[in-house]
């Protein structure tokens, strides 16, 4: 899900006792879809994403499971004040695109913070790409969100900024992919048995 994601997935690569079992694909959206179900080596057992990337690779209910980066408020926080500092705009030129689940969180924050940004609520590219248009209407200046965010973003002339993850982030996915695989291959060799009687 982006360059910065991609970076931190290298990083945790070059630690691991087995690099080679670990592969870093920089692909987010319906292009990571397309990577998963035309390309995906056989052997793959979880795949790691953020934000929609990993939304829509759950919804398409692949073979494989998919375990979601984590955003921390404390990357979030990070974003919202280097919009305020960076841009120079009031509040209400910026804008929080997002799911469901992490506006929760962010309103709570921005209320304690005092911050007054819009938060658009994103599900899926189409949604992204609508919310850009109604942030133009409604006046935003600047959007804070994912990889995908940032490009159309850049495509209608708004400012934005990237939504960064972090390396504990990712450790903390990778952590979690590795307890899926191990229920999944046990999940597998059961069944093979089963085929096998």
């Amino acid at each position: 899900s982006g360059p910065s994601i991609a970076h931190y997935g290298l990083l945790l690569q070059k630690s691991l006792s087995h690099p080679e079992n670990f592969l870093i694909v920089d692909m987010y959206m319906e292009d990571a879809l397309d990577y998963v179900r035309y390309n995906l080596p056989k052997d793959t057992d979880v795949i790691i994403a953020r934000g929609n990337t990993a939304k829509l690779l759950k919804a398409c209910h692949l073979s494989v499971p998919v375990v979601t980066v984590p955003v921390r408020d404390s990357e979030l926080i990070q974003s919202v004040q280097t919009a305020r500092e960076l841009y120079k705009q009031e509040d209400s030129s910026i804008a929080y695109f997002g799911l469901e689940d992490v506006l929760q969180s962010v309103r709570g924050f921005l209320s304690i913070l005092h911050c007054n940004i819009r938060l658009y609520q994103v599900n899926s590219s189409e949604d992204i790409r609508a919310s850009i248009k109604r942030a133009k209407r409604e006046h935003v200046r600047v959007v804070i969100g994912g990889i995908y965010t940032q490009k159309l973003a850049a495509e209608a002339g708004l400012d934005c900024v990237l939504l960064e993850s972090s390396l504990s982030s990712v450790k903390e996915a990778y952590e979690r992919a590795l307890e899926v695989q191990k229920g999944f291959i046990l999940q597998r060799k059961k069944f093979q048995e089963r085929n096998i009687l």
